[in-house]
């Protein structure tokens, strides 16, 4: 124990940096690295602490779910929405007074996640496990519907910054929920929204996936390049937020695939560099908040 200090204390001080290393290492990809401190930020907050839990419970989920846990993951998911529900009952403190939505989970490790965040995040990051997986897409568009209630409640407190964050990952979810289920256009449709709202690297990569996958399903030559040179537009955008990374080196392995696409016949056509699409319309990344990071994570501080 450090002198001068309580034992509790002590343990608040081991569980903030532990949360703050879990949260540099989620920020950097490494996942399985960040689990070990959020479970000790997990282990280490009691029934006094709920809210933290919560917030554990969340991100716990969301890394298990990055690394294909999704079992686990949604198990995770699960408990950090029924303790976060039950939180806002009258019960659930000595005093009486039920949480709110602006009751910060993050105040033990000194970050701002309020409630309305935390429960909203959770209910996306789990209809996003099912459509990572080609789970049950039933349940994932209703906690889609979930998200985006909470989302229009944030609304209304004025915190629209969180609103239009939770609002373009649940479009992001929906796309891939279209693409699973082959519905290409609405893809790409809620795709698009999601990258309008946020700007996001894995977002604009699965774009550029749709685009990918209307191009070679395109009736004629015409069309299929239109979605090809709009699949070029995406992957660039990637490659305008990363400057390395997994969602980098996967662009550039479908920038590859675009330059040899070919058509209904199956014959290849490959793009001379005359060719290089410079479209007028532009997908631009820096026309959004370039401070909310690549990837699809929760925000490194529940602010973004």
């Amino acid at each position: 124990m450090t002198p001068g200090t309580t034992r509790g204390q002590n343990l608040g001080d081991r569980r903030r940096a532990h949360y703050l290393l879990a949260r540099l290492d989620s920020e950097r990809g490494r996942f399985d690295a960040a689990l070990a401190h959020l479970l000790f930020v997990s282990s280490a907050s009691g029934e006094a602490e709920t809210p933290l839990r919560v917030l554990a419970d969340l991100l716990i989920g969301e890394a298990h779910m990055k690394v294909g846990n999704f079992s686990e993951a949604e198990k995770r998911l699960r408990r950090a929405i029924d303790r976060g529900d039950a939180l806002m009952a009258p019960s659930t403190t000595s005093a009486g007074a039920a949480a709110t939505l602006e009751t910060n989970c993050g105040d033990a490790v000194k970050d701002e996640w309020p409630l309305g965040l935390v429960l909203a995040w959770a209910h996306r990051t789990l209809a996003d496990s099912h459509a990572r997986r080609g789970g049950d897409f039933h349940l994932a568009e209703k906690e889609v519907e979930l998200a985006l209630g909470l989302a229009r409640e944030l609304r209304d407190l004025e915190e629209f910054r969180r609103a239009d964050m939770i609002e373009g990952a649940c479009a992001a979810t929906t796309g891939r929920i279209r693409l699973r289920e082959n519905e290409i256009r609405k893809a790409i449709d809620a795709l698009q929204e999601a990258v309008e709202k946020r700007a996001d690297s894995e977002m604009y990569l699965d774009l550029a996936l749709a685009h990918e996958r209307a191009a070679r399903e395109a009736p004629d030559r015409r069309s299929r390049d239109a979605e090809r040179d709009r699949a070029f537009e995406a992957c660039e955008s990637v490659m305008k937020i990363e400057a390395e990374g997994p969602f980098r080196e996967a662009a550039i392995r479908l920038e590859r695939r675009l330059e040899v696409l070919g058509g209904p016949d199956g014959t290849p056509r490959p793009l001379h560099d005359g060719e290089r699409p410079h479209g007028k319309r532009r997908l631009d990344p820096t026309a959004h908040d370039a401070e909310e990071g690549a990837g699809t994570e929760a925000p490194s501080s529940g602010q973004s």
